[in-house]
């Protein structure tokens, strides 16, 4: 049988003679997701319990942002629980809570699609919180009236965030029976304030430049002020064993409250009390009233007559005055009283 001629190319896969296989262009290379943040923005200073809403933009040049793989975590932590993620149609993915924990975070946030691309972005808030209360006190601790009360802040209030917080940043509040006291700004109540029966109570607080911290209190009671000690003198000057010595005021005593005053007054002979002398501020040694001299009181030349007198508000006693004198001798037959010779002097 005769053979047919062959071609000088042989055939592949079946294709007729004298044709090719065309060129398969290659796929381009995959290009990775796109995020950008809308909110919150950089370093944003949020509050604890604040319910912080998250909101980026999703892209991708091939697959749906709805298609994309994402992630989130606070740094290595992941997101508090019941934080739900959502992706539109429009590629917005939004988040929120409010149990994000204190302190500065770093919210870290991946997309990434089937092919493999991948972005990575993280943003940083400082979730802030509260101060905590001052140490406060109040002294003098048991005032009375024309003190200056002066509060002082023992420890200062405390911030997680930062650390003790300066004096400076701590707010002072002064209130008198609960009521606010305006005019006074600082950390002391000028005596010329105080009065007896007063509640005076001081209350401070820290801020830590965008939040006010719990408060720190103290309070006291202002009591009632004592007379001052008054002024005395005995006259006659010298008394004898017969005068009847009076306990003089020179000086009043003066109280603080405007209280109505009494004084209290209290006889001495050689240095112990003298109870038949009674309170009187008029003591008298000796009597004349029948011609003769007779004395009352059993005194001697030489003893030493003292009288002691305190202030009295009716509330609080002063402090004591007191004044002392040696008694001379007395010649009974001056004067014409009758008795001349007698064994009294």
């Amino acid at each position: 049988a005769d053979i047919p001629p062959q071609n000088d190319l042989a055939t592949t896969d079946g294709l007729a003679p004298d044709t090719f296989a065309p060129d398969v262009p290659e796929a381009p290379p995959n290009t990775a997701p796109t995020i950008e943040w809308l909110q919150p923005a950089e370093d944003a200073l949020f509050q604890v319990g604040d319910e912080v809403e998250f909101i980026l933009q999703l892209a991708d040049d091939t697959a749906k942002p709805a298609d994309l793989g994402v992630s989130v975590t606070l740094t290595t932590k992941p997101l508090p629980k019941g934080t739900k993620l959502t992706v539109a149609e429009d590629g917005k993915l939004t988040f929120s809570s409010s149990s994000l924990p204190a302190g500065k975070i770093t919210v870290v946030v991946r997309a990434y699609d089937s092919q493999g691309g991948e972005v990575e972005v993280k943003r940083s808030i400082l979730i802030n919180t509260a101060p905590g209360a001052p140490v406060v006190a109040i002294e003098p601790e048991l005032p009375k009236t024309g003190d200056d009360l002066i509060a002082t802040i023992v420890l200062p209030a405390d911030d997680v965030d930062r650390g003790p917080l300066p004096v400076a940043q701590h707010s002072v509040q002064w209130l008198l029976n609960n009521q606010p006291v305006d005019d006074i700004k600082g950390l002391t109540v000028p005596a010329a304030k105080t009065k007896a029966g007063q509640t005076w109570r001081v209350v401070v607080i820290a801020n830590d430049g965008s939040i006010d911290g719990l408060e720190g209190e103290a309070w006291v009671t202002v009591d009632n002020s004592a007379p001052t000690t008054p002024t005395i003198a005995l006259n006659p000057q010298p008394p004898t064993v017969a005068s009847t010595v009076h306990c003089e005021l020179t000086k009043a005593a003066t109280d603080a409250d405007g209280d109505e005053i009494t004084y209290l007054a209290r006889w001495t002979l050689n240095g112990l009390n003298l109870p038949q002398a009674g309170t009187a501020t008029t003591l008298a040694l000796a009597s004349t009233e029948t011609g003769a001299w007779v004395p009352i009181i059993d005194v001697v030349e030489g003893d030493v007559l003292g009288c002691r007198v305190n202030a009295t508000d009716g509330s609080s006693v002063g402090m004591m005055a007191e004044v002392t004198v040696a008694l001379l001798a007395h010649d009974a037959c001056t004067g014409g009283f009758s008795g001349c010779g007698s064994e009294h002097t």
